[in-house]
């Protein structure tokens, strides 16, 4: 499907640390815990900006490399 729309893709190991769900599953229990918290599900862009901060400036699994370094080398 890459081939056929023209996009560049790279083939990531199994169980890397940079999986996408592991972002998606952080901001959903970030989320979850602020909807608790007010009572409300007007809190999703609230909760995720300080959640976004927060997984950029947390090391990457088993290293002391931030994400945010990481982010700006590539």
């Amino acid at each position: 499907m890459c081939k056929s729309l023209d996009r560049h893709y790279d083939i990531l190991a199994k169980r890397n640390e940079l999986s996408i769900e592991n972002f998606y599953r952080f901001f959903n229990k970030a989320t979850t815990i602020k909807m608790e918290d007010k009572q409300s599900n007007d809190v999703f862009v609230p909760a995720e900006t300080p959640a976004g901060y927060a997984w950029n400036s947390a090391p990457i699994g088993r290293t002391d490399i931030l994400r945010s370094t990481v982010a700006i080398d590539r």
